[in-house]
Protein backbone atom coordinates (compact mmCIF):
# COMPACT_ATOMS: atom_id res chain seq x y z
CA UNK A 1 0.00 0.00 0.00
CA UNK A 2 1.26 3.47 -0.81
CA UNK A 3 0.25 7.09 -0.76
CA UNK A 4 0.68 9.67 -3.48
CA UNK A 5 1.23 13.21 -2.30
CA UNK A 6 1.03 16.03 -4.83
CA UNK A 7 2.11 19.54 -3.93
CA UNK A 8 2.69 22.69 -5.95
CA UNK A 9 5.44 25.27 -5.69
CA UNK A 10 3.67 27.96 -7.75
CA UNK A 11 0.11 28.93 -8.72
CA UNK A 12 0.68 28.00 -12.38
CA UNK A 13 -1.94 25.23 -12.60
CA UNK A 14 -3.84 25.33 -15.90
CA UNK A 15 -5.98 22.93 -17.90
CA UNK A 16 -7.05 23.06 -21.52
CA UNK A 17 -10.04 21.03 -22.68
CA UNK A 18 -10.91 19.76 -26.12
CA UNK A 19 -14.59 19.70 -27.09
CA UNK A 20 -16.57 16.96 -25.36
CA UNK A 21 -17.69 14.02 -27.47
CA UNK A 22 -20.89 12.08 -26.88
CA UNK A 23 -21.55 8.53 -28.05
CA UNK A 24 -25.33 8.15 -27.84
CA UNK A 25 -25.04 4.42 -27.21
CA UNK A 26 -27.15 1.60 -28.58
CA UNK A 27 -29.26 -1.32 -27.41
CA UNK A 28 -26.07 -3.02 -26.17
CA UNK A 29 -24.01 -0.04 -24.91
CA UNK A 30 -24.58 2.93 -22.63
CA UNK A 31 -24.27 6.57 -23.58
CA UNK A 32 -20.74 7.87 -22.92
CA UNK A 33 -19.14 11.31 -22.71
CA UNK A 34 -15.42 11.77 -23.34
CA UNK A 35 -13.22 14.84 -22.99
CA UNK A 36 -9.48 15.23 -23.45
CA UNK A 37 -7.75 17.45 -20.89
CA UNK A 38 -4.22 18.78 -21.18
CA UNK A 39 -2.16 20.24 -18.37
CA UNK A 40 -0.80 23.45 -19.89
CA UNK A 41 0.61 24.79 -16.62
CA UNK A 42 3.86 24.25 -14.76
CA UNK A 43 2.34 22.31 -11.85
CA UNK A 44 0.63 18.92 -11.57
CA UNK A 45 -3.18 18.93 -11.39
CA UNK A 46 -5.75 16.35 -10.30
CA UNK A 47 -9.01 17.21 -12.09
CA UNK A 48 -12.32 15.81 -10.87
CA UNK A 49 -15.36 16.15 -13.07
CA UNK A 50 -19.07 15.60 -13.59
CA UNK A 51 -21.33 15.65 -16.64
CA UNK A 52 -24.84 17.05 -16.32
CA UNK A 53 -27.44 16.26 -18.99
CA UNK A 54 -30.21 18.78 -19.73
CA UNK A 55 -33.19 18.05 -21.96
CA UNK A 56 -34.45 20.52 -24.60
CA UNK A 57 -36.45 22.45 -21.97
CA UNK A 58 -33.38 22.81 -19.72
CA UNK A 59 -34.40 20.26 -17.08
CA UNK A 60 -31.63 18.18 -15.48
CA UNK A 61 -32.23 14.55 -16.50
CA UNK A 62 -28.96 12.85 -15.49
CA UNK A 63 -25.70 13.61 -13.70
CA UNK A 64 -22.64 11.33 -13.78
CA UNK A 65 -19.04 11.50 -12.61
CA UNK A 66 -16.07 11.22 -14.91
CA UNK A 67 -13.59 8.40 -14.37
CA UNK A 68 -11.59 8.42 -11.16
CA UNK A 69 -9.40 11.49 -10.63
CA UNK A 70 -5.97 11.10 -12.17
CA UNK A 71 -2.92 13.29 -11.84
CA UNK A 72 -1.77 15.16 -14.92
CA UNK A 73 1.84 16.28 -14.97
CA UNK A 74 2.82 19.45 -16.90
CA UNK A 75 2.37 18.84 -20.63
CA UNK A 76 0.46 15.59 -20.10
CA UNK A 77 -2.82 14.91 -21.92
CA UNK A 78 -5.45 12.38 -20.85
CA UNK A 79 -8.99 11.42 -21.88
CA UNK A 80 -11.64 11.42 -19.15
CA UNK A 81 -14.75 9.28 -19.71
CA UNK A 82 -18.17 9.06 -18.09
CA UNK A 83 -20.81 6.42 -18.74
CA UNK A 84 -24.51 7.14 -18.22
CA UNK A 85 -26.35 4.10 -16.82
CA UNK A 86 -29.77 5.60 -17.69
CA UNK A 87 -31.28 5.32 -21.14
CA UNK A 88 -32.28 8.78 -22.36
CA UNK A 89 -35.49 9.09 -24.40
CA UNK A 90 -35.19 10.30 -28.00
CA UNK A 91 -34.58 14.04 -28.23
CA UNK A 92 -32.02 16.83 -28.18
CA UNK A 93 -29.84 17.25 -25.09
CA UNK A 94 -27.09 19.50 -23.80
CA UNK A 95 -24.28 18.07 -21.69
CA UNK A 96 -22.29 20.33 -19.36
CA UNK A 97 -18.87 18.88 -18.53
CA UNK A 98 -17.43 20.53 -15.44
CA UNK A 99 -14.01 19.88 -13.91
CA UNK A 100 -12.54 21.19 -10.66
CA UNK A 101 -8.79 21.47 -10.06
CA UNK A 102 -6.67 23.49 -7.64
CA UNK A 103 -9.69 25.51 -6.46
CA UNK A 104 -10.69 26.40 -10.03
CA UNK A 105 -13.62 25.36 -12.21
CA UNK A 106 -13.76 24.74 -15.94
CA UNK A 107 -17.03 23.98 -17.78
CA UNK A 108 -17.67 23.11 -21.41
CA UNK A 109 -20.97 22.31 -23.12
CA UNK A 110 -22.07 20.48 -26.22
CA UNK A 111 -25.40 19.41 -27.65
CA UNK A 112 -26.32 16.02 -29.07
CA UNK A 113 -29.31 14.04 -30.26
CA UNK A 114 -30.58 10.68 -29.12
CA UNK A 115 -32.38 9.03 -32.05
Amino acid sequence: MGTLITFNLTNDARLEAEPARVNAGSASSNLTVSEWLRNSGAEPVIPEGVAAFLNSSGKLVAKISFSLPQRLLPGERLEFDAECPNELPAGTYKVLCSFQYEGRDMTNATTFDVP
